[in-house]
């Protein structure tokens, strides 16, 4: 599987199409516990967002995140000085045990809007052929200059203006980018924990001699195969199959 980006600058990604996307995480969305008249309502304002905004062809994925035990605990003790409350601390404790082994997911909400190009389809065109013959040969991207990812913020900027503070929008981390890409790949294996990316440095782009330069995204695209759809520990000596 082709890895569909060429470079990720914060939430701003630039495809291998030449098409650069800004990517919001929606927040409202807080689990599969709220009342159904809430949801509806979350979802119909959701609908209606992208709906004013046919020309530009927005996107919307609705996808699940892995929830680990841990992560259950620490929202249970937050804001607490659990230290203080051994009898909580407790509970805590239980409770990762009791949940150790189970799958468990909490669904995430993620907006990704394509930024209008100044530079025409020509550029387009050119940038996608450049990205799939340096995607062929296993060199690194064009860089990009900075003054096109100024003006890609820009726009960004303008684009979150215009969508208002009611949705919560949040710009996506680059690792949380990348997550989203590794999610549809580990999907009914291991799959990653979105809030390891949360709060990870990694996978972003930096301006450097005026141009913005990218870690390696190759091995993104690798895809996991459990044969006959058992995700087992290989035997002593075996690999993992990838294709």
């Amino acid at each position: 599987m082709l890895t569909p980006f060429r470079h990720i600058a914060g939430h701003l990604l630039w495809s291998t199409s030449g098409t650069v996307w800004a990517v919001w995480k929606v927040t409202p969305l807080t689990g599969g516990y709220l009342p159904a008249r809430v949801r509806q309502e979350l979802l119909g304002k959701i609908t209606s967002l992208i709906r004013s905004m046919p020309a530009m062809a927005p996107r919307l994925f609705v996808l699940a995140a892995r929830t680990d035990p841990g992560e259950v605990a620490e929202r249970m003790v937050e804001d607490l000085d659990w230290q203080r409350l051994p009898a909580w601390a407790q509970t805590c404790a239980a409770t990762v045990d009791l949940l150790t082994g189970q799958e468990m997911h909490e669904r995430t909400v993620w907006l990704a809007v394509p930024l209008p190009g100044k530079a025409g389809t020509t550029a387009t065109s050119l940038a996608a052929l450049s990205a799939e013959i340096a995607a062929a040969l296993g060199i690194a991207p064009v860089p990009v200059p900075q003054t096109e990812v100024q003006a890609a913020q820009t726009e960004a900027d303008r684009v979150h203006a215009s969508l208002g503070g009611g949705f919560g929008l949040r710009p996506a981390a680059p690792a949380e980018i990348v997550w989203m890409l590794q999610h549809a790949l580990h999907r009914g294996l291991e799959e990653p924990l979105l809030t390891d990316a949360e709060h990870s440095p990694l996978y972003g782009s930096r301006v450097h001699g005026g141009r913005l330069h990218s870690p390696s995204y190759a091995d993104l695209g690798q895809v996991r195969l459990a044969e006959g759809g058992q995700d087992k520990k290989p035997a002593a000596g075996s690999e993992d199959r990838k294709g």
